[in-house]
């Protein structure tokens, strides 16, 4: 018997498998227009959100967004659903982390190849899980003291 977990990943690699395909060239299915990409994408957040296997999560993404084309609406979708498993976790791995780094980098330079979700990933994954967590921290410090100071002299 399966469990509800082993349910959702089979779900899940069913479409996200089903959607990589269809994107190789394969003939896509002429009811599942648009169709798959939104199952897909509501299964990658579902699963960035809820799921509690970091791995599985981040290997799909890191799978999706080194997969699809070009402007395809899920790989900026991928680079954000990495910043919600920042958010969750407080770590990544490197490649997640790399491929963030690459897909926000494309979408400065072209928006139509990767959407505006990319940067709103980074930001996640720069705030959530920095590269040096006691940096980060103190300069938050910092931050926090700076607004409070201000703060109290503006209200003289």
């Amino acid at each position: 018997m399966m469990s509800e977990e082993e349910a959702w990943h089979a779900e899940a690699n069913r479409v996200f498998t089903a959607l990589l395909a269809e994107t190789e060239g394969q003939p896509p299915d002429p009811h599942g227009a648009g169709t798959l990409e939104r199952e897909a994408a509501d299964w990658l957040v579902s699963l960035a959100l809820h799921c509690d296997d970091r791995e599985y999560v981040e290997a799909w993404c890191l799978h999706l967004g080194r997969g699809l084309p070009s402007g395809h609406p899920v790989l900026g979708l991928s680079a954000l659903c990495i910043g919600h498993l920042s958010r969750r976790f407080g770590h990544l791995s490197g490649e997640a982390r790399a491929l963030v780094e690459e897909l926000a980098a494309r979408c400065r330079r072209d928006p139509t190849d990767v959407d505006g979700n990319a940067l709103s990933g980074l930001e996640d994954v720069e705030w959530y899980a920095p590269r040096r967590p006691r940096l980060v921290k103190l300069a938050r410090w910092h931050r926090r003291t700076w607004n409070r100071v201000r703060w109290v002299f503006s209200r003289s």
